[in-house]
This record gives structure tokens, C-alpha cells and sequence, in this order.
């Protein structure tokens, strides 16, 4: 489809220039929700029930510092944009709390893991919020858009695919003797971070466009309490994200303790990982033509129906090496349907965005992309529950030299294969009939155009008087 005539194509350097940092901050953020937990268990003296708690306990957190975030970047202007002093100052917060969560002492215990984990995530923050909202703003086209966020969910992609991938690139360099994500081969990956993440930054800061920044209004508190509370698109659109985002986090939690203690072929989990993020790569120009020709709420309803039924078969896997192959092939599947996930709602909340702003007449593309942010974080922290649940009512052990029984074992199989589709499944009803698509996108946008269009006038008028 082309594009309306006042909309310009963003270039591939452009995006590539945006997309980057996306990816080196997935590199970091993938080991923080999926490995460290583990190895803290394992490595310093913390105990599964109170990572789960910390994680739970850091979404009550992010529930304040997400809406203050997204509220001081909605306010912001400076001379190099809204967004980029939030982004450069939180990837310095950021690479101070990773160092740190990623240096593992043996005695490190709660305290330690509490404060560096508040900290790296108060740095994703301010990242991640203006981060979102500046890539709304790069363009107001319906179909523009989406090809907006598959450029980051294909980065997102590659950081995580990078993630397996160096541990095989180590070890067959002579670097490790295992693949295995050791302390020392988290070390590194923190190493590799430090050094890409400012790089990356400047490349955005130089090459991808600041984005168009409304004219309306800057908004206050109480507006912002009101405009969330009659937003019912976004109701309806942050309520099925949060309960299908559920399952995620439960999946992103418990994959590496399944793959590692479960199945016993913890060696093999980044290579499993690499077949995973493959398949997400792979899936983005697929689903990039599904997404025009369903709409982004019907792709991304049938994604959550296939990527909830593609692990149940992992219920007949026996642990062991016979599990590798299995494993692979169902995970890569995973990654294949779940692709849709990184695009689809990014896309939709900007056009929700877009229907405030017509409403209000204020733009509020940072809070509500904090709002989105928060719902990513407290659905990471939802595998805390999982962790609990796991820790207190299985009574899984994680520690290493541990034997769990058969009914923890069992706990930790349907926790990790049929909780996360249930959620996903109890989804579906809530984004199949969205009601902003594409035919009401496009008028929302042509009257936000004039709008924008009037209120320039009306400043050159006031100038020239």
C-alpha cells in the first residue's frame, strides 16, 4: 500500500539507526529475566522464593516510576528532542545496574540482587518509555508504522539471537570450554554491552530522524488520569496485553530452569535460544504481509492462538539428550508465532495514542507507552509468581546437587507448557474486534492532520500580528 503523499517513507538507514540500541538493550535485558534469576539461586545465597518476591515487589516500583517517566518526557524539549536526554541518561543508569547484577559475588544475597535489579531496571525505563514514543513519532501512517516496530522486533530478535549465539562463539574460539552461561560467560556478555550500547546510541542520535512532536498542549496529571480513564480502546487493549502477557512471563522465567534442571541439557539451551530467535527473525516479513491483509488485532489474535497450542506435545518429551532435538523444533515454532507479538502491539497503541490526541487534543505518546512499559515489567514480574509457586507449593529446587520429586517435576511441567497458552487463549476475545483498525486509523489521522495543519496557521498568524 502506498503511502499518503504527506507521509514520507522512512529509509532502511533511518530505521536501522533506530532499531540498534533496541537490540543491545534485549542483550542485557534477556540474562536479567531469564538467567540471573537462576544463577543467583544457584551462585549467591538467594533463594527462589525471594527472587520471586523481589521481582514481584519491583512491579509495585515501576508502577510509579514508569507514569513519572513517561509524564517528564511528554513535558520534555530540549534542543536535540522530547526523547533522546531520557534515553542517554537511562542507558548510563542502565549500564551501572548491570555491571553490577552481572558481577556475581558468592555472598551476595538479597539486599545486593534487590538494589542492583532496582537500578538496572530504573535505567530500562528511561530507555525503554521515551524509546517507544519516539518511535510513534517517526510516522503517522497506519501500515508505516508497523513496518516501524518490525524493524525493532527484528533487532529485538537479533539481540537475543546474539544472546545464544556468543556463547558458541567463545567456546569455538577457545575463549570458555562450555556453553553453559556461567558466571564468567555472564561477565562477558556485560562486557560486550558496555561497549555497544554507547555506539549504538550515537548512531540513532546522528542518523534516525528526532520524530514529529505534536504542537498540542502539554498535559497535567489530573488530564492524564481523566484521558486514561475514558480511553475504552485502551481498556480494552491494555487488559488483553496484561493477562496473554501473564503466560509470557511465565514462559521467559521458567525456560532456562525447564530446559537446564527439568530436562537436564542445560549445555544445549544456546542452542535451543538460537533456534528460537531465528525463528522470531524469520517470522517478521512473514507476519509484516499477514498484518496488512488481516489487520494488526487479527494477526496478532491468531498468533497467540498457534504460539498457545505449539509446546503442549513438550508434555511427551523425556529428559535427557533424546530432548534436544524435540525441544528445538517446538521452541523454534514458539519463536515463529510469537513473532507477531513484537510488532502488532506496539503498532496498535500508537494508533490508540493517536485517537486521544484527536479526543483531548494533547499528546500523551510517553505515558501511555509507560503505561505499556509497566505492563512489559509487571509481566516479567509475574514469573516471580511462577517462581513462587514453583519454590512453595511444588517445593522445586533450583540449587545446584538438588533432587526434586515427581511432583515438583510435574510442577514445573505444566507451569511452564499449559500456563502460559490458558492466559494467551483468554486473550483472544478482547483484540479480535478492536475497534480501531485500519478504515478508522486512517480518518483519525487525517483529522489530527488538519488539526496540526490549523494550529500552525494560527501561530504564524499570531507571529505576523
Amino acid at each position: 500500500m502506498n503511502l499518503p503523499q504527506s507521509v514520507p517513507r522512512l529509509s532502511t538507514l533511518q530505521l536501522l539507526a533506530w532499531a540498534l540500541p533496541s537490540m543491545v538493550l534485549m542483550l542485557s535485558m534477556v540474562p536479567v529475566n531469564a538467567v540471573l534469576p537462576t544463577l543467583y539461586a544457584q551462585h549467591a545465597q538467594v533463594s527462589v522464593t525471594a527472587i520471586g518476591t523481589i521481582f514481584l515487589l519491583r512491579s509495585i516500583y515501576d508502577a510509579v516510576s514508569d507514569q513519572l517517566i513517561g509524564y517528564l518526557s511528554d513535558k520534555t524539549r530540549t534542543r536535540i528532542g522530547a526523547r533522546l536526554p531520557w534515553i542517554i541518561a537511562g542507558a548510563v543508569v542502565t549500564l551501572i545496574g548491570m555491571l553490577m547484577l552481572f558481577r556475581i559475588p558468592s555472598d551476595a544475597g538479597v539486599l545486593y540482587f534487590s538494589i542492583w535489579t532496582l537500578v538496572y531496571f530504573t535505567g530500562a525505563t528511561m530507555v525503554g518509555i521515551p524509546y517507544f514514543a519516539w518511535g510513534n513519532e517517526l510516522t503517522s501512517d497506519y501500515t508505516e508504522s508497523s513496518r516501524v516496530f518490525a524493524f525493532k522486533s527484528f533487532f529485538d530478535n537479533v539481540g537475543s539471537m546474539s544472546f545464544s549465539l556468543i556463547p558458541m562463539v567463545v567456546v569455538f574460539f577457545g575463549v570458555m570450554a562450555t556453553t553453559e552461561y556461567t558466571l564468567e560467560m555472564i561477565w562477558l556478555l556485560g562486557m560486550i554491552v558496555m561497549v555497544a550500547m554507547p555506539v549504538t546510541l550515537m548512531g540513532a542520535f546522528f542518523i534516525a530522524p528526532r520524530g514529529k512532536i505534536s504542537n498540542a498542549p502539554r498535559t497535567t496529571l489530573i488530564q492524564l488520569f481523566h484521558s486514561v480513564k475514558d480511553n475504552r480502546p485502551f481498556h480494552r487493549f491494555i487488559v488483553a496485553y496484561i493477562i496473554a502477557g501473564t503466560g509470557y512471563g511465565f514462559f521467559v522465567a521458567l525456560v532456562y530452569p525447564f530446559v537446564s534442571n527439568y530436562l537436564q541439557i542445560g549445555e544445549a539451551f544456546p542452542m535451543i535460544l538460537l533456534v528460537t530467535t531465528i525463528s522470531g527473525l524469520v517470522s517478521v516479513p512473514v507476519w509484516m504481509r499477514i498484518i496488512p491483509k488481516l489487520g494488526k488485532h487479527r494477526a496478532w489474535g491468531w498468533g497467540w492462538i498457534f504460539n498457545s497450542l505449539v509446546l503442549v506435545p513438550m508434555i511427551w518429551v523425556e529428559p535427557g539428550e533424546s530432548a534436544i532435538i524435540p525441544t528445538a523444533i517446538m521452541m523454534g515454532l514458539y519463536g515463529f508465532t510469537n513473532g507477531v507479538s513484537a510488532i502488532a502491539p506496539f503498532s496498535i497503541l500508537g494508533d490508540v495514542v493517536d485517537y486521544d490526541r484527536l479526543r483531548t487534543g494533547i499528546d500523551r505518546g510517553g505515558n501511555y507507552f509507560a503505561f505499556m512499559m509497566f505492563a512489559v515489567k509487571m509481566l516479567g514480574s509475574t514469573g516471580g509468581i511462577a517462581l513462587i509457586v514453583l519454590g512453595s507449593v511444588f517445593g522445586y529446587q533450583l540449587a545446584e546437587g538438588s533432587v526434586n520429586t515427581p511432583f515438583a517435576d510435574m510442577g514445573m511441567l505444566y507451569m511452564f507448557i499449559l500456563a502460559p497458552g490458558v492466559f494467551q487463549m483468554a486473550s483472544v476475545a478482547l483484540i479480535w474486534n478492536f475497534p480501531i483498525n485500519r478504515r478508522r486509523q486512517d480518518i483519525i489521522r487525517r483529522r489530527l492532520e488538519s488539526l496540526d495543519a490549523r494550529t500552525v496557521l494560527a501561530e504564524k498568524q499570531a507571529e505576523a500580528a
